[in-house]
């Protein structure tokens, strides 16, 4: 029996973007050449370490890419944007994803948008940017600089400053 929470009318990007700002959220879409991977597990976490390699000697170079914390906070639930050094289709995309350890569970919905022709196949939730004066800005700031001194992410590397982790590949 099928899942009233996963019929397509429930899962399609258009009720995405209505949803996200009642969540407050916002919907980020990669570019042609992203991946956008969701961490939720240990499992996931120890897929992406293992096959990075494999998928950066025959598949696609990594040119750039972040992590953060994803809005559901578990202790290994992380987004991850890959910058590759190619285009990809939207299903290559989801392939690729699904390769690097992201959730199951969300590259089957990204799958069934993509067969039913939705525009927007993947697509992250992320949490709403803070509007902060420049005192609350700076006052938050040293807030999570000091908290997050001692946080590591999933891979045991710690938090950077501003809690977005971004890399380039040289």
């Amino acid at each position: 029996m099928s899942n009233p929470d996963y019929d397509f009318q429930t899962i399609k990007s258009e009720k995405a973007f209505r949803d996200a700002d009642a969540k407050g959220c916002i919907v980020v879409l990669p570019n042609p050449g992203e991946l956008l991977i969701d961490i939720d597990s240990e499992e996931g976490a120890n897929t992406y370490a293992r096959n990075i390699g494999k998928f950066e000697d025959h598949i696609a170079q990594i040119i750039a890419g972040s992590y953060m914390k994803s809005q559901s906070g578990g202790e290994w639930n992380y987004h991850y944007t890959i910058i590759l050094n190619r285009d990809v289709t939207p299903l290559e995309r989801i392939l690729f994803q699904l390769m690097l350890g992201s959730d199951r569970t969300r590259e089957t919905l990204s799958y069934i948008r993509l067969l039913n022709n939705d525009p927007n196949p993947t697509l992250f939730f992320e949490k709403k940017p803070k509007q902060l004066t420049a005192g609350e800005a700076h006052d938050e700031a040293l807030e999570k600089l000091h908290e997050e001194s001692q946080e590591v992410n999933a891979f045991g590397e710690p938090f950077p400053y501003e809690y977005i982790y971004t890399y380039t590949k040289e």
